[in-house]
């Protein structure tokens, strides 16, 4: 038998809770055990100021650059030079087609595709893939995985993961984030995070950030084993991968 893969991206834009965003100028006094920031001000306006005590120093000047996020429970704020009050999601699709060979009793089969997501001013994301396993001319449904497992040769599997693998052989790779860690939070759930271990149940959440994220780049394994009863011919694997950003 062949079995083949493609591949659709989709933005679905739901609104699930709200953001409070820090205005431009604030003007407060944080104070602890070993820090205090009194009077500070974001933005050009600000004057050079010496912020020191017994355990801490620092100096604010204006023109000084903030960038990143910050956020908590309740609140979440972005920091940069001319940033947009325009919320944004952003799914950048790799390669929409792939194949994945001849099946074999013997061997598994096994291959991999990318996607990456960006997300501002948002509270977070969630990933979800949807579609039928892989399908036969005919109308066979071969049979997915549903809890992690391993492969086995000669036993009907289907499934994916998001991380490197080494069985069935050196194969994927785990969520890269673009530029670093320090911008970029996304992660693979649980189910779907174990190296070496495939599963696959339409509808799943594969994978999500909690807060507004630079590129991660995520790839998908697929790892395909049939049996000696598994209907020869070609499989299709038609599925999309959904981003749900929330507010």
């Amino acid at each position: 038998m062949r079995l083949g893969i493609k591949t659709k991206t989709s933005i679905l834009a739901v609104t699930i809770c709200s953001v409070l965003m820090l205005p431009s100028v604030a003007y407060a006094q944080y104070t602890g055990s070993a820090y205090k920031i009194e009077e500070a001000q974001v933005g050009a306006a600000g004057s050079e100021n010496d912020l020191s005590g017994t355990a801490y120093k620092g100096r604010a000047t204006a023109g000084d650059t903030a960038v990143g996020i910050v956020n908590g429970t309740q609140y979440q704020a972005v920091g940069g030079f001319t940033t947009s009050d325009a919320p944004e999601l952003e799914v950048i699709a790799g390669a929409l087609n792939l194949d994945l060979g001849n099946a074999s009793t013997a061997s598994t089969l096994s291959g991999s595709s990318q996607f990456g997501v960006r997300t501002y001013l948002a509270y977070g994301y969630t990933v979800y893939i949807r579609g039928a396993p892989p399908t036969q001319e005919s109308g066979y449904v071969m049979s997915n995985l549903t809890s992690q497992t391993a492969p086995i040769a000669g036993t009907e599997q289907f499934g994916i993961n998001l991380v490197a693998n080494t069985v069935p052989t050196s194969v994927g790779a785990d969520p890269v984030q673009v530029p670093d860690s320090s911008f970029s939070f996304g992660n693979v759930n649980a189910n779907y995070g174990t190296a070496n271990q495939y599963r696959y149940v339409p509808d799943d959440a594969i994978a999500y950030s909690n807060s507004s994220s630079g590129v991660t780049n995520y790839t998908i394994t697929y790892m395909v084993n049939i049996s000696s009863i598994t209907p020869a011919g070609t499989y299709i694997f038609d599925h999309s991968v959904d981003v749900v950003p929330t507010y």
